[in-house]
């Protein structure tokens, strides 16, 4: 699948959708314009004159590769860039996955029955009230009478989430942050295995609060997720180094936003490629070029001021794909006279 992004003043940006799409590239500022209009269109955002006087005063659209617009209905929307996101996706609201999860769990407890006797203790109150309150001018009288209690009302005014560790309550500031990010995952499953309805989620910023081995294990997480719910959808901002993930599945829906856009392929036609323009037979194994893509992705089709600090082998794959992308641009690698000794020392603290 695939989202034509409409932009006030390029061409249509084409995102390669899969079940998990990551963006990445060096062209900061187009990538936060995606994740912005991504958020304003699927959020429901509404617009305000001075939003659309950039589109002609049009509501921007998203296209698919039909040329079909993508309606704005199409996802429930989940936007997480921060904890604080996370938490308020927790809380009984209007939107939040805690919302849906929790409107299901109603239907399985017999709460009528209870929610009748608290009204009926509400009134009981009434009454007392209004007994002790005696307040009139000749035929006015003042007196008060109650709202009954709804299930909406119940759940969002007298409920609040909390964490608790060994029957303790902790604030959700203290909650590990991988703990975070699975009881998030754990009510998306729990609530996905009650519906067909498509859920779109965009992570952007949470990799640079857990570490890239936790990270590992929560992509693995959402990994398990897609596979088993064909309705969910994640796009995720990765940062530049560690934790961008590249595997067969997922190769294809990798979107380079740098001076060119592009998406990466298969990595088997990616590895055989590079192999081919690869100055020396001692090419690395499969599983080394997929570690070296993770490396080099976020550098690909960008003309850099400052060049990343990369291996020698990383350094010659970046080339040769950048020159598979038609992109006429090779970073350069400065070999110092010492660098055998400096070689030497690191094998020696090996």
């Amino acid at each position: 699948m695939k989202f034509l992004v409409q932009h006030p003043y390029k061409e249509r940006i084409e995102l390669n959708i899969g079940a998990i799409t990551q963006i990445v590239g060096q062209n900061k500022e187009l990538k936060y314009y995606i994740w912005q209009i991504l958020s304003w269109y699927f959020g429901g955002k509404k617009y305000s004159s001075e939003d659309l006087s950039i589109f002609d005063y049009e509501e921007p659209t998203i296209l698919d590769e039909s040329g079909e617009i993508v309606k704005r209905s199409s996802y429930h929307y989940i936007d997480i860039s921060s904890f604080k996101d996370l938490l308020e996706q927790m809380e009984y609201k209007k939107g939040t996955l805690a919302q849906g999860y929790l409107s299901k769990i109603v239907n399985q407890v017999d709460i009528v029955d209870h929610l009748e006797k608290i009204n009926e203790q509400v009134e009981l109150i009434e009454g007392a009230m209004n007994q002790h309150i005696n307040l009139n001018s000749g035929k006015v009288e003042y007196h008060l009478e109650n709202r009954p209690l709804t299930l909406d009302q119940l759940l969002s005014k007298n409920f609040s989430p909390f964490f608790a560790i060994e029957n303790k309550n902790l604030s959700f500031e203290w909650v590990a942050n991988i703990d975070k990010l699975s009881l998030f995952l754990e009510m998306l499953d729990r609530l996905l295995s009650q519906t067909t309805e498509k859920y779109l989620i965009v992570l952007k910023n949470i990799d640079s609060f857990i570490s890239e081995e936790s990270y590992g294990s929560f992509y693995k997480q959402i990994g398990q997720l897609v596979k088993k719910y064909p309705n969910l959808t994640f796009i995720i901002f990765p940062s530049d180094q560690g934790y961008l993930k590249i595997d067969e599945e997922s190769s294809r829906f990798v979107n380079i936003l740098s001076d060119q856009v592009e998406h990466l392929y298969d990595i088997e036609f990616m590895y055989e490629s590079v192999a081919k323009h690869y100055p020396s037979n001692n090419f690395p194994t499969r599983e080394g070029f997929r570690m070296s893509l993770e490396t080099v992705t976020p550098y690909l089709l960008t003309k850099m001021t400052r060049q990343p600090s990369l291996s020698l082998v990383d350094s010659v794959i970046l080339n040769i794909l950048n020159q598979l992308f038609h992109f006429n641009y090779c970073i350069g690698y400065s070999q110092t006279p010492d660098e055998e000794l400096l070689h030497r020392y690191l094998e020696s603290k090996n």
